[in-house]
């Protein structure tokens, strides 16, 4: 099992960092705004991975707000997955998340 996660490390386009911080989500939807807190399981240069309460559908844009950043970060859902009652979210930034 531990090969199989190294290969698929490998295989992957951007170096992820662990990134320990909550994190806010803020979407529409059909029935107006909705947002959610969660917490970030790790960052690239590109996107973001977090555990939230609520599911998001993918494609769906949506802003982030990271613990001790002073600013949003515009990114679009990519896969989702649930997890017992988490959802872990794969979001791709829109721009480069240091600019």
């Amino acid at each position: 099992m531990l090969e199989l996660k190294s290969r698929q490390l490998e295989h992957r386009r951007h170096q992820r960092q662990r990134l320990n911080k909550a994190v806010s989500i803020f979407w529409t939807t059909a029935d107006g705004p909705d947002s959610c807190d969660g917490n970030c399981i790790n960052v690239s240069m590109y996107g973001l991975l977090v555990e939230i309460p609520k599911s998001i559908p993918v494609g769906t844009k949506v802003a982030t707000q990271i613990e001790g950043t002073d600013r949003r970060f515009e990114a679009c859902v990519r896969h989702q997955h649930k997890y017992s009652t988490w959802h872990r979210i794969g979001l791709e930034f829109n721009t480069l998340w240091w600019h």
